[in-house]
């Protein structure tokens, strides 16, 4: 993960730096002698996110699917990658359109061999018990998910969680024009973007992936095991705009 950022990225040396600290003091150290492939699953959500938001679309998508064979969760991620793309994807002729979707395609189709392989050999598409009761939005678990003292978010990633969503906040009220004259004068420099959202918009959707299942928190270290890879694009969500306040 270090290489990338320091040696392929894209991104400005100081967004490099804070993503960096934030990857490694923000929760990934409770898990790094945990048996499962939590740590794993968080670098590629990670660098996925990373790759997205360089307009990497395919190692974007490389990323998640290789996520998503340790958790098919995170093929939920892949969906928002299209999104992020998608204004830049139409500008193309018809022949690279074409070209350019067969590669994403290709590769989102790697994140299924999970589903594909227990069908196979078992006869369903997933081993993990889904409770159809869960199959809607269960707001109780998902604000659990980010909120709860005991096992969310909030406890093993605090700082991303509250810079989150202070930017989200701040970041709506200078692209929608809703501030008031004195907040509007100190922000109305910031270079938010509203596609940025979208890692938002990731993260709650692999939270919500997991809130399905019956056996929904199979141990944690401090804090539930899945939100080190379903927080992962608020990592990068904070770490690139935190520069982008008046900048």
């Amino acid at each position: 993960m270090y290489l990338y950022l320091l040696y392929f990225s894209y991104l400005l040396p100081v967004q490099r730096i804070i993503l960096s600290l934030l990857y490694l003091f923000e929760g990934i150290l409770f898990y790094l002698r945990w048996p499962h492939p939590e740590v794993l699953i968080a670098t590629a959500v990670l660098l996925s996110a990373v790759a997205m938001i360089e307009k990497r679309k395919n190692l974007s998508i490389l990323f998640a699917s290789i996520g998503a064979l340790q958790n098919p969760v995170v093929c939920l991620f892949i969906p928002i990658i299209f999104l992020y793309i998608l204004s830049d994807w139409l500008k193309l002729d018809f022949k690279n359109k074409a070209l350019e979707l067969s590669k994403a395609v290709g590769l989102a189709l790697i994140s299924i061999i999970p589903f594909i392989f227990y069908y196979v050999k078992f006869g369903k598409i997933s081993l993990a018990p889904v409770s159809a009761s869960n199959l809607g939005f269960n707001v109780s678990r998902l604000f659990s998910f980010f909120f709860d003292l005991n096992q969310g978010l909030v406890i093993g990633m605090p700082a991303i969680l509250v810079s989150s969503l202070f930017i989200l906040f701040f970041s709506l009220l200078v692209l929608t024009k809703w501030t008031k004259p004195v907040v509007y004068r100190l922000l109305k420099n910031s270079s938010f973007e509203y596609k940025d959202i979208l890692l938002v918009t990731a993260s709650v959707l692999m939270a919500w992936g997991t809130t399905i299942l019956t056996n929904w928190n199979s141990g944690q270290s401090v804090f539930i095991r899945y939100a080190v890879w379903a927080g992962a694009p608020l990592v990068v969500y904070s770490g690139i705009n935190l520069i982008k306040l008046n900048r």
